[in-house]
């Protein structure tokens, strides 16, 4: 029995003509254009849909930051006396030292330390002064960034370890 092949019917022509169209139409070339123009853009990196985000650099100087708050309140002869120390630290200086020591020698994250660049980051005096006075006065952490030149982002890593630390140290007394 040979095989018989079916005429095509009009409705047959019909969605082939529907799909050829469908296929074969100029906005979808179009638009599959774009598309090809985007990824290739991306892949070379020219594309400016996706850019990424990059952070803003502010330049602090953190060395003028760390005299200051030195000659304000850890010199021999401090701009700031113990009264006024003890009213904006709430707890004296000696007790505040002590802290400072204990987390140094607790978390190599309080010690002053270099990044890939030789920039010298921010002392172990800085970071917890900006963490404690956070804890005291129940401020935000980018309240302290035009007073002592530090970071909101820096702030927030140093609270895990300060509220660490003084806890122990509150059960240890």
């Amino acid at each position: 029995m040979p095989l018989q092949i079916p005429e095509v019917s009009d409705s047959d022509a019909e969605v082939e003509q529907f799909f050829w169209d469908f296929m074969n139409d100029p906005i979808e070339a179009q638009i599959e254009t774009q598309i090809r123009a985007q990824i290739e853009a991306e892949q070379r990196g020219t594309s400016t849909q996706y850019r990424r985000f990059r952070r803003r650099h502010i330049e602090r100087d953190r060395g003028a930051a760390r005299d200051r708050l030195m000659s304000d309140y850890f010199v021999e002869n401090p701009v700031y006396n113990d009264f006024q120390f003890r009213r904006r630290y709430r707890m004296k200086r000696h007790l505040f030292l002590h802290i400072v020591q204990t987390l140094s020698s607790w978390s190599p994250y309080f010690c002053q330390r270099s990044d890939a660049i030789g920039k010298v980051g921010f002392s172990p005096l800085h970071k917890c002064t900006v963490a404690m006075r956070m804890l005291a006065y129940g401020t935000p952490a980018d309240m302290w960034d035009e007073n002592l030149r530090i970071a909101e982002t820096t702030i927030i890593e140093c609270m895990p370890f300060v509220e660490v630390s003084l806890s122990v140290l509150v059960l240890h007394t």
